[in-house]
């Protein structure tokens, strides 16, 4: 795990930089913890997702912040999603644990 450090508002602040899926499955699941307010397994977050826009749009605009294998799949998806509902938010974007739209 790779983490970057900003400061904001005078407050030093890590944020992790996803380097491989792993990492990338780490903070999926620390959003849905900020949705559901509980630790749910990979495949009740998946069924969240194609239930909920904002849970979907987290989990492809995480995976899309690495590039691996999945890569083109993920930005197509992630795509898919700005055009239809109006989240504009690039996949470089660096944002720290539990992500809530």
């Amino acid at each position: 795990m790779d983490f970057e450090t900003h400061i904001i508002c005078g407050e030093e602040v890590r944020i992790l930089v996803p380097r491989s899926y792993a990492d990338c499955i780490e903070l999926i699941r620390s959003d849905s913890f900020r949705h559901n307010g509980r630790r749910d397994s990979l495949p009740r977050i998946l069924l969240g997702a194609m239930s909920r826009t904002s849970m979907a749009f987290s989990l492809w605009f995480r995976l899309s912040q690495h590039r691996g294998w999945a890569y083109p799949i993920t930005k197509l998806m992630l795509k898919q999603f700005k055009r239809g509902h109006g989240l504009l938010i690039p996949p470089r974007m660096r944002v720290g644990y539990g992500m809530y739209i």
